[in-house]
């Protein structure tokens, strides 16, 4: 009998244990939660992706695995060791890097999207299209490419431009041409672009592809500029020549950029470092010499070592693309 009560006073503490644990994983699919062992693999029927999260009920040795829908990722009958489980985030620094375009521009605008040779595809191989109001686009470890907007799909216009090959590394590049003001920030504040309407402030181009679409930059195949007098007021925080290295964020420190397509009266906030040119130290010090690199000495760079990949393929795509379009450098 007094088994009994021991028993039953086991089973009555042990009941809000139950609902509590309940409680706590009620975001599981699973009709039961398995705890991966070493080597032991796990199998699992869904469509969704598949993350880890500690027990918070259980014991420390205790794993449990949540469901997250999304999409672009399909398992089915999907067989994972349990070896190949980690319950450490990714670090942000080599993960994929999402980029959110906010659209406040007044004229119907186009995007297109581009890759390094070498590099994947954003998530989804996005065509280009006309620009909508948000635009999100997921891009993949070791992408580096570019986001080109404007009037047209003319692949001289302003562009967003990117890297996750060492971290997820975001500027702005007006050294093809100029299409509209684009400005990028990270969790916290503008970090790099301009978004001042050089069509407004700098008055008319000598140089333009189609009705006022594009701006082109005679500095496009100058690796050291200087800025030309029409970009000038967006030297040192968009690229406006190969080597503006001053106008690059280095390490945004997130996996979520958002860009702003605008003005500063439409909504856009600039960069503390806008209207300073290149009297300010380049964040690219982490990544490149501060020393300008000519060509040659550029292009080995980018083939010998990854860390400067993005850095130095700025110059050697922008002089390329100057000797297509039969420019002066």
């Amino acid at each position: 009998m007094r088994n009994h009560r021991i028993f039953a006073l086991l089973f009555a503490l042990a009941g809000p244990w139950q609902v509590t644990a309940q409680r706590e994983h009620r975001w599981s699919t699973f009709s039961e939660v398995e705890t991966p062992t070493s080597g032991s693999p796990i199998t699992v029927q869904t469509s969704a992706v598949i993350t880890i999260a500690s027990n918070p009920v259980a014991t420390p040795m205790t794993t449990a695995l949540s469901v997250e829908k999304s999409q672009g990722a399909v398992l089915q009958n999907a067989t994972i060791p349990a070896s190949a489980i980690s319950v450490a985030p990714a670090p942000i620094n080599a993960g994929v890097m999402t980029i959110a375009i906010h659209n406040y521009w007044t004229a119907p605008l186009s995007v297109s999207y581009f890759q390094n040779s070498d590099s994947p595809s954003a998530v989804g191989a996005p065509k280009p299209a006309p620009l909508g109001t948000t635009t999100q686009v997921v891009f993949p470890t070791n992408w580096a490419g570019r986001i080109v907007i404007g009037k047209t799909t003319d692949a001289d216009g302003s562009k967003i431009e990117g890297s996750t090959t060492v971290w997820n590394d975001i500027d702005v590049s007006y050294v093809d041409g100029f299409s509209v003001p684009i400005v990028c920030s990270n969790a916290t504040a503008p970090v790099t672009g301009c978004n001042i309407n050089l069509w407004d402030v700098s008055g008319p181009c000598n140089n333009t592809v189609g009705e006022d679409a594009v701006c082109l930059n005679p500095m496009q195949g100058v690796p050291n500029g200087p800025a030309d007098p029409w970009f000038l007021p967006c030297q040192g925080v968009a690229y406006t020549f190969p080597n503006d290295n001053v106008a690059n964020d280095g390490n945004t420190g997130t996996s979520n950029v958002s860009c702003c397509i605008g003005t500063e009266e439409m909504g856009c906030r600039a960069p503390a470092m806008q209207g300073k040119g290149n009297d300010q130290a380049s964040k690219r010090a982490l990544q490149a010499p501060e020393k300008p690199l000519g060509l040659e000495k550029a292009v080995k760079h980018d083939k010998g070592d990854s860390a400067l990949r993005h850095a130095h393929s700025h110059l050697k795509k922008h002089v390329d693309r100057a000797r297509f379009r039969e420019r002066a450098f």
